[in-house]
This record gives structure tokens, sequence and C-alpha cells, in this order.
């Protein structure tokens, strides 16, 4: 298995806040796997299996811009377009996703106390139906808030709140993620070099 990428990327610095890329490219891939989902009269549809493709080329483009402020804020964008074509052994590129987007926020405040934001969408991968078609799933729009804080030296605490728009979307076909939910837990240091 081989893959052959060729690509150029360009990285400026406008400000020493503010920083912005772009990369493009062309790569070959060989013998790449896939994850397609399992129609077969034995499976229940929601296992995979592994197949292999003899070649896919995929002609991408990558953008982000981040900022960042001291140890305040920390703010990362970024996007990639991929344009799979030429596929030889299989009929699509089962899985791979064609456009990504992702936020990701960080803002600290005094006493180490860190909230976050992550915002994550996608356009839809293919998959294959139970009637043996390559169909598409519905693209994904994602937000995700969380805290963190620390309650002693050891000793932290944390909060996600996960899909707040409760929009009901799948990765991966028949496998839908959880509407709206929240966790949270401790986490303890054994450190000893923490007072």
């Amino acid at each position: 298995r081989g893959e052959i990428d060729r690509s150029i990327r360009w990285q400026y610095n406008r400000r020493a806040n503010w920083t912005y890329h772009l990369q493009a490219g062309y790569a070959n891939l060989q013998d790449p796997f896939l994850f397609i989902n399992d129609t077969s009269a034995l499976g229940d549809g929601k296992s995979f299996r592994v197949v292999y493709a003899d070649r896919i080329q995929n002609l991408y483009a990558t953008a982000g811009m981040s900022f960042r402020k001291a140890d305040r804020w920390l703010l990362n964008a970024t996007a990639r377009w991929n344009n799979y074509h030429g596929l030889k052994g299989q009929a699509e590129p089962w899985g791979l996703l064609p456009l990504e987007w992702k936020f990701n926020g960080v803002f600290s405040l005094p006493k180490r106390i860190k909230l976050q934001a992550d915002l994550y969408s996608w356009f839809a991968p293919y998959y294959l139906s139970k009637s043996g078609q390559a169909s598409r799933t519905d693209g994904a729009f994602d937000l995700n808030l969380g805290a963190s804080m620390p309650i002693t030296p050891k000793i932290h605490g944390w909060l996600q709140f996960n899909n707040l728009l409760n929009r009901s979307y799948q990765r991966w076909q028949q496998y839908p993620v959880y509407g709206f939910h929240f966790v949270g837990g401790v986490v303890f240091s054994l450190d000893k070099s923490i007072p």
C-alpha cells in the first residue's frame, strides 16, 4: 500500500496573533482500504466490511486561519475539499468526506477556568444501500460547548454539552449520533510534583 502526495503549502503570519494557511495538492492512493456497510442477507446493516480500492486519486485543497492572544484566546478554523476520482476496484470512495470544516475556540478565564466551543460540519459521504445502490448520507452540522476548572490543585472538573442544536445526522450510515446530551466528570492527578 502506498501513497504519492504532491502538495504546495503557503502560510502567512500577518500579525503576531493571526496565522493563515492554504494547501493544495494531489494524492495518488494505491490499495487504500475503505469501510463499506454490510448489506448481505446475514448482515444487520450496522456492521462494516473492509474493502480495498486498487487506486483512488484525490485533488484536494485546505484553508485555515488561527488567532491566538497570549494564553487567553485561541481560535482555529479549517476547511478541506476533496475531489476523489480515478477510482479503480470500487464504485465510489465509500465513507470518505468530500467537504468538511471545523471551528474550535478556547477562552481561558482567570484561575485556570477554560471555556471551549467546537463547530463541525461536512457534506455527505457515500454508503451502500440495502438495494445495492450507492447513496449519500445527509450532511451534518454539530455544535458543542464545554468548560473545565480546577477544584483543587490535583482535582479538575469538566462539563461538556454536545449536539446543542439537537440535529439528527449520521457520519456512518445506520449509526445516528445522540441528540442533545451532556457529560461531565472529575480528573484526579497522581503527579507527586504538584503541591
